[in-house]
This record gives C-alpha cells, sequence and structure tokens, in this order.
C-alpha cells in the first residue's frame, strides 16, 4: 500500500480563504483602491523635505 501525502489545506482553510476574498472585494468596493504609482510617490517623498500627504483613495 503506497501511503498517501495529508492534504495541507483544509475545508476550514478554504472557507477562510474565500470569507477573506469577500472581504477584500467589499473593501475595494466600499473604499476603493490607491494607484501603485500614487503611493510609491508618497512614500519616496517620506523623510525629504517635501513630504506630500497620503494620496486619496479612487473608487
Amino acid at each position: 500500500m503506497i501511503a498517501m501525502p495529508k492534504p495541507t489545506q483544509s475545508v476550514a482553510d478554504d472557507e477562510a480563504k474565500a470569507r477573506a476574498i469577500h472581504e477584500a472585494r467589499e473593501s475595494v468596493a466600499r473604499d476603493g483602491v490607491i494607484a501603485h504609482q500614487d503611493m510609491m510617490a508618497w512614500l519616496g517623498s517620506l523623510g525629504t523635505d517635501h513630504e506630500t500627504p497620503p494620496p486619496e483613495p479612487c473608487k
């Protein structure tokens, strides 16, 4: 008899992942997202003499 490897994910893990994805999609729909280039520009300004305010999400 060949021993089969145990699954690394359980049904609970799958359900938690599905819940997290659902919550993330709701958050994006509700709050929008921040464009990568806007976030990178803001992060690049931190600690300089020309810090900018954090970027606003766009919907």
